[in-house]
């Protein structure tokens, strides 16, 4: 029988530096309860995978390895891993890293310009400027519904994605954005 693999954001860990930091201190608990099935102290340690994390630093592609913490639920027999808030799942790139393509392409600059100052593919920044475009409309509805300034800084874009993620980026990251949209169900 196959496992589904369900991957949790901890929040506030904005970078893989930090997140090493934080598993060497053992300061990352346990979750609380499964995020499947949602009974409480059902997790136990399942091992780890590593995961190669690519970022741009002055105009430099780094890669930095990082630890994923897996846990295995007793009682629905599930398997999930706990992502930092600044690793997106299934994706090689910081967020920080895709904000910053994001931002270069709605002020602007080409693909070929973003792929010369960062060193990242032009095929790579397309995908990502297109997943953010088809993603708009459920992430926009998720996010002009929180409370506070975000919310109202971006309630009267709609139907403008570029005026959208611009004032999203004015008051949050791409990385927190994510992780409420995550925690939103969406």
């Amino acid at each position: 029988m196959c496992k589904i693999v369900i991957r949790i954001i901890w929040a506030g860990i904005l970078s893989p530096t930090d997140y090493n930091t934080e598993l060497e201190l053992s300061n990352l608990n346990r979750p609380p309860r499964c995020p499947k099935c949602g009974i409480a102290d059902s997790l136990h340690s399942h091992g780890c995978y590593y995961r190669d994390i690519r970022c741009v630093k002055n105009g430099l592609l780094l890669v930095v390895q990082v630890k994923i913490l897996r846990f295995f639920c007793k009682v629905c027999r599930k398997t999930c891993s706990f992502l930092p808030e600044c690793i997106p799942p299934r994706r090689w790139y910081l967020w920080k890293t895709q904000q910053f393509v994001i931002q270069k392409y709605l002020n602007g600059c080409s693909m070929r310009e973003i792929n010369t100052e960062t060193s990242i593919p032009i095929s790579t920044c397309k995908r990502w400027c297109k997943w953010l475009l088809t993603k708009y409309n459920s992430y926009a509805l998720v996010l002009k519904n929180i409370a506070g300034n975000l919310g109202d800084a971006l309630r009267d874009t709609a139907g403008k994605f570029k005026q959208f993620w611009q004032r999203c980026f004015d008051h949050i990251s791409l990385d927190r954005a994510m992780l409420l949209c995550h925690q939103a169900g969406v």
